[in-house]
């Protein structure tokens, strides 16, 4: 059997922006902190951030789509997170150099992406037709990141020393583009669940 069920639209779009704007806050405003000991520190504490924030947006994530969200969503999402932190990074500060904000939006790109691959895998399990979230969510923080400088910048918030507000602040406003942009895509979703059915013999079938 399958049916169609579509999320609380207002609902989603205020807890996929919450999730959104908190985890990046995070993930930027430690980021430069965190890995400032050493270069050495970087995959390591970038891998800690990523989990950290992936479980952040899953939490909320998972709230935009109640009640169907599935068990799974949040340790897949920061585990997916945890490995792809550190090649959004190794992508980022490269880009960074060539091509100036820009670049931070390419690494926005690969995290992005990291997070829908472990929803992905998770969602897919339980709902049909999900693929599209993972363009979805690689733009978004993408479009995220580059609607973020120029905010900042009018703000007048500075990036030097690396420990200045403006980072932590393109990571709030990233992340709340970021959370409306899937907010809305979530709220205009039809998740077709997958059931199984119990025979009479009492074995499971798909």
């Amino acid at each position: 059997m399958s049916g169609y069920s579509s999320p609380n639209g207002l609902a989603a779009v205020l807890f996929s922006a919450i999730g959104g704007a908190l985890a990046m806050t995070v993930f930027m405003g430690l980021l430069l902190w965190a890995t400032s000991p050493s270069p050495g520190f970087v995959p390591l504490t970038s891998a800690a951030l990523g989990a950290l924030s992936g479980a952040i947006l899953a939490y909320f994530q998972a709230k935009a789509i109640q009640p169907l969200a599935p068990k799974g969503l949040i340790p897949g999402t920061a585990a997916a997170a945890a490995i792809g932190a550190p090649v959004s990074i190794s992508v980022a500060f490269p880009f960074l150099l060539v091509f100036g904000e820009l670049g931070i939006a390419m690494g926005g790109l690969a995290l992005g992406f990291a997070f829908s691959a472990g929803q992905f895998i998770v969602l897919r399990k339980h709902f049909s037709g999900t693929w599209p979230w993972m363009p979805i969510s690689s733009l978004a923080l993408a479009v995220g990141f580059v609607v973020a400088f120029p905010i900042t910048s009018a703000l007048r918030l500075g990036f030097y020393p690396p420990f200045s507000p403006g980072w932590t602040a393109v990571g709030a406003i990233a992340g709340l583009t970021y959370g409306l942009l899937t907010g809305i895509a979530i709220a205009c979703s039809r998740l077709r669940e997958r059931y199984r059915t119990i025979p009479s013999n009492g074995t499971r079938a798909a």
